[in-house]
């Protein structure tokens, strides 16, 4: 689970990617490049994907977008997509999250509001967002579940921090 491993991190550059192929491996090098070239400049960046063509199903996409658009009202967020990956960014972002982490897809939600509640800057990079081509939705079967408490978490993570 990304949350959990990611705070083991041993170098200074942190970047995760789907397990399912859903994100191609090819598209890190792209985020890698652009991330190198502002790195230089500001060490407080985060560049992660946008999906810009989503190959996955329209009831998937209705709901990204419908969370994406809540949880930036909650969060004050100005970014086009939440859950794009790859996300990439410097480790000590890591050193700023709180002692609990979700386990849950509110984790990107967490890492883009951290970011922005102490002036990252947050640069977009168009990604392809295929069909899922391995394993199987872990959330599925237990949609209403996992939105009521996706929302609560937010709400939550708004909250807690003023």
């Amino acid at each position: 689970i990304k949350s959990l491993g990611i705070k083991k991190a041993k170098f200074n550059v942190v970047s995760f990617i789907p397990g399912d192929l859903q994100i191609l491996p090819n598209e890190v090098p792209k985020i890698f490049n652009l991330f190198k070239i502002k790195y230089i400049k500001n060490t407080n960046v985060l560049v992660k994907g946008r999906r810009t063509l989503r190959l996955d199903s329209p009831q998937t996409q209705f709901i990204s977008k419908a969370y994406t658009f809540i949880t930036k009202k909650i969060l004050g967020l100005s970014v086009d997509d939440i859950n794009g990956l790859p996300k990439m960014f410097d480790k000590k972002l890591i050193k700023l999250f709180p002692k609990e982490i979700p386990n849950t897809f509110v984790f990107d939600a967490l890492i883009l509001y951290i970011a922005t509640e102490n002036k990252w800057e947050i640069i977009e990079f168009p990604v392809t967002f295929h069909a899922r081509r391995n394993g199987l939705s872990s959330w599925s079967n237990k949609r209403l579940k996992i939105y009521l408490s996706t929302f609560i978490q937010i709400f939550l993570l708004r909250f807690k921090s003023d």
